[in-house]
Parts: structure tokens; sequence; C-alpha cells
């Protein structure tokens, strides 16, 4: 009896179960992708509210006085290399 019972559990956790549902490859892919565009859609929101205003507010006459072309390669350059500059002075 407790042979049976052994190979019975052993026939209970075996992996030839064939009941269970396969992942489907492509399904994962499309939810991904979905994701990938509303991602990419949330930051050009948040560049165009928030990052364009400020950065022509900084480029005012008030300010730095620049031209909108420099201001963005000067301040967008800077804001790219900031974390690792600020990495190398720790």
């Amino acid at each position: 009896a407790a042979q049976q019972e052994q190979s019975k559990h052993k026939n209970d956790c075996s992996s030839d179960d064939s009941s269970e549902e396969k992942a489907n490859p492509p399904a994962f892919a499309l939810v991904y992708f979905i994701g990938i565009l509303y991602t990419f859609l949330a930051i050009a929101i948040v560049c165009d509210e928030l990052f364009v205003p400020a950065l022509e507010e900084m480029a005012s006459e008030h300010h730095l006085n620049l031209s909108m072309d420099v201001a963005g390669a000067t301040l967008m350059a800077a804001g790219g290399s900031a974390p690792e500059f600020f990495t190398s002075l720790i």
C-alpha cells in the first residue's frame, strides 16, 4: 500500500501533465509592444508639457539669453551627462 501511495504521488508531480497550458509568445509580444508605445507616449507628453517650457524659460532674456538651438543642445547635453558627472564626484 505504501508503494502504491508513493508511485501515485510521483505521477501527480510529473511534468508530463497534458492539461498544462503553454505560454503564448505572440500574445506576450503584443502586450510588450503596447507597453513600449504607451511608455514613449508618456515620455513625449512629459517632455512637451514640462521640459520644453522649462527650457524656454532658462534660455529667455531674463536668465541665460541663449537662442533655442544653443539652449537645446547645451542643456540636453548637460542633462544627459549629469548623472555620470555626479557619480564621478562621489
